[in-house]
């Protein structure tokens, strides 16, 4: 409890140094938008910083769409002194989100076949590189599993991914049995290595998550 009190003073230290003016718009409503961007069908989505889950971080990335429904959340808490951000959970949408299937695929080809919950990854990482956060922990499936039990006291055994093998792709390491430690910088394809049609994906799709990037540095500029 000590332990979990300290990482909340960190992470709203860390808050009222970066985001002085915004504490309030953070925390309330669907937060601050990021970035903002548009499929092939010119539906709109926006990546928003809000306050995340409560029981799984104080802070979180969201991918909501144009109809201000939320499809993917990432929720996590960073901490000052170990320069690091902790990542509580990753939730993709729910089953009452209308047309959810046919949204997702048109999501991933909008981002040129990077999976919608790939994009939550990346993302955080940009955020965490942004800040200079030079370490990532992610939450392991046990770890998920364990906190459900204890905080909401279900037997649910169930989780919303496997988080296990989402990090590993990342080449995340298990640090202990409810731990990943990830890098904060994700590694690419060389395209030059790839076939004619993969070599145009990924080209794309890094072009894509560049322009996302700077996106990102200059809202965060905006908001300082």
């Amino acid at each position: 409890q000590a332990r979990r009190t300290q990482l909340i003073v960190e992470h709203f230290t860390f808050m009222l140094k970066h985001f002085p003016y915004y504490i309030d718009a953070i925390y309330q409503n669907r937060g601050i938008v990021l970035y903002q961007f548009q499929d092939k069908d010119k539906r709109s989505y926006s990546i928003n910083l809000n306050s995340g889950e409560r029981r799984e971080g104080s802070l979180g990335l969201q991918l909501i769409d144009e109809y201000g429904q939320r499809l993917y959340s990432i929720s996590f808490t960073i901490s000052t002194t170990e320069n690091t951000l902790y990542i509580g959970s990753l939730q993709g949408p729910t089953e009452s989100i209308y047309n959810r299937n046919e949204t997702i695929k048109s999501l991933t080809k909008a981002l040129h076949g990077l999976r919608t919950k790939a994009l939550m990854v990346e993302v955080i990482m940009m955020f965490a590189q942004l800040f200079e956060i030079e370490n990532i922990c992610a939450i392991s499936n046990q770890g998920h599993i364990y906190q459900a039990l204890r905080y909401i006291g279900s037997k649910r055994n169930a989780v919303s991914f496997d988080y296990d093998k989402l990090w590993q792709e990342y080449h995340g390491k298990r640090i202990d049995k409810y731990t990943y430690q990830l890098p904060t910088q994700p590694e690419r394809k060389d395209v030059d290595q790839l076939n004619r049609t993969k070599r145009k994906l990924y080209t794309k799709r890094y072009q894509w998550l560049d322009e996302c990037k700077i996106a990102l540095a200059n809202s965060i500029m905006l908001y300082k």
